[in-house]
């Protein structure tokens, strides 16, 4: 069994926990993957103690690569079609391995959605750290998370990438353990199928009490919620996702597991939603209270060579 605690919208005690706030921020600027959807993107502090406030902003033109500061979410954006990668330039990116891997794809748009992905990924890498991209070295956690090993170089950035169909996502932070997740929202797919497979038992009630034209969309958050938040403690499947509950809808409690029994106190976790393009779905969590998330759309003037 596990524990959970709930953080309500309200000042109210719910279960063993109590938060000050709830908080929405609106983005009113409008663009794909330029700027965020002027929907209202829901952030909230997952764990114990009392919510801080949260300054989310949008660069439209990169700025020179610095670090996130402490606390701070740095999130990319970027759409595999127009990302100008030719071969000569991905040979130059790319490790041995991945090109391997990339030519074992059968399907072009996935050999190229890899090729994108992971170009990228090296490109924002070695802007942020000041290695050539070719040069940056990757190792895996005991459950398949990637972290930066370049000899010689000791670095507290962290990150995390996702994509689906034409769109990739990127998020860094420093020292905290991040996770980021995004689907494009499908309609044939059987959501409650899915979700009776896989979800929490209030998620499930959830989702049955929508009407359909809400539930396809609701299903998807919900999914990336989840995702982001099992990528950002790098556990795998050995973390079923029946066995913790994020918020379906924008406006309910968030519930967040811990192992039962344990004495030491349950670590904090902060979750934003994104809306960053029509048609998808998406989400960041972030280890401990974050205070600011800066949202960057990819520019191709960051690829070696590029006009600056």
């Amino acid at each position: 069994m596990a524990k959970r605690l709930i953080v309500c919208k309200s000042g109210t005690r719910c279960g063993c926990i109590q938060v000050s706030w709830w908080f929405y921020l609106a983005w009113k600027e409008t663009n794909v993957l330029g700027r965020l959807m002027a929907n209202e993107a829901v952030c909230s502090t997952l764990g114990e103690g009392t919510a801080s406030l949260v300054v989310m902003s949008v660069h439209r033109t990169p700025l020179s690569l610095q670090l996130p500061e402490y606390g701070e979410v740095h999130v990319w954006g970027a759409r595999v079609s127009e990302v100008q990668l030719s071969v000569s330039v991905l040979s130059q990116l790319l490790s041995k391995q991945e090109l391997e891997t990339a030519a074992r794809f059968v399907r072009s748009a996935d050999r190229e959605r890899y090729w994108v992905a992971h170009g990228v990924l090296r490109t924002l890498l070695s802007n942020y750290i000041n290695i050539p991209p070719a040069g940056i070295e990757f190792a895996t956690g005991a459950f398949g998370k990637p972290d930066l090993a370049c000899a010689g170089v000791s670095s507290p950035l962290r990150f995390n990438l996702a994509h689906s169909g034409d769109v990739v996502l990127y998020a860094f932070s420093l020292q905290r353990q991040v996770g980021i997740d995004i689907e494009q929202i499908r309609a044939e797919i059987d959501g409650m199928e899915i979700a009776r497979s896989h979800f929490a038992p209030e998620e499930i009630e959830a989702l049955c009490g929508m009407d359909e034209g809400e539930r396809i969309g609701s299903f998807f958050r919900c999914w990336t919620r989840k995702e982001a938040y099992v990528k950002a403690r790098g556990e795998g499947l050995s973390l079923p996702l029946d066995k913790f509950t994020v918020p379906v809808g924008g406006t309910e409690c968030i519930l967040i597991p811990w192992a039962e029994g344990n004495s030491a106190p349950p670590k904090v976790w902060t979750l934003f939603n994104l809306d960053v393009c029509p048609g998808y779905a998406a989400a960041v969590v972030i280890e401990g209270r974050a205070v600011r998330l800066n949202y960057r759309p990819w520019d191709n003037r960051l690829l070696p060579g590029g006009d600056r």
